[in-house]
């Protein structure tokens, strides 16, 4: 029983002219080898389950079932150095602003509601290399419904 596939996700983020920024999208173990690279970045999405939270626990002469509001990160991995002032701000807002308009208000195949913008987020800043990890998170409800035998 899966939560909550983050694979929609990225594959949302790929569909063509939505994000054209995002030269890479990646789950969160591409984000785990990255963020420890002191290279360069180009700029990259990491989709990420943040976690869940209990709505509703109904049980009744049926099976269990339990409404659940499930956040969803995508992890930004940009890089500033050089850029100052106004570009240095446009290198980080075109792809959050990319990711906003590709998700919030998009329903996922497995969600009751569309998704919502609940969280935002500077994850990290290496003033070396300029490398800058943004989180975006969404949020919407999943029913998981207990197996019947």
């Amino acid at each position: 029983m899966n939560l909550l596939p983050l694979s929609p996700v990225a594959d949302r983020l790929k569909e063509p002219g939505l994000c054209p920024s995002l030269r890479l999208v990646g789950s969160a173990a591409d984000l785990a080898a990255v963020a420890r690279s002191k290279t360069p970045a180009n700029v990259a999405a990491f989709v990420v389950l943040l976690g869940a939270d209990n709505v509703q626990t109904l049980e009744g002469s049926g099976p269990l079932r339990q409404v659940l509001q499930v956040t969803v990160a995508v992890v930004l991995r940009v890089t500033l150095s050089g850029a100052e002032g106004a570009a240095g701000l446009k290198q980080l807002e075109t792809p959050a602003g990319e990711v906003r308009a590709a998700l919030f208000g998009w329903m996922h195949p497995d969600g009751q509601l569309k998704f919502t913008i609940s969280a935002e987020a500077l994850e990290d800043f290496d003033p070396a290399t300029g490398v800058t990890l943004y989180r975006l998170d969404f949020t919407t409800r999943v029913r998981l419904q207990e197996p019947t035998s």
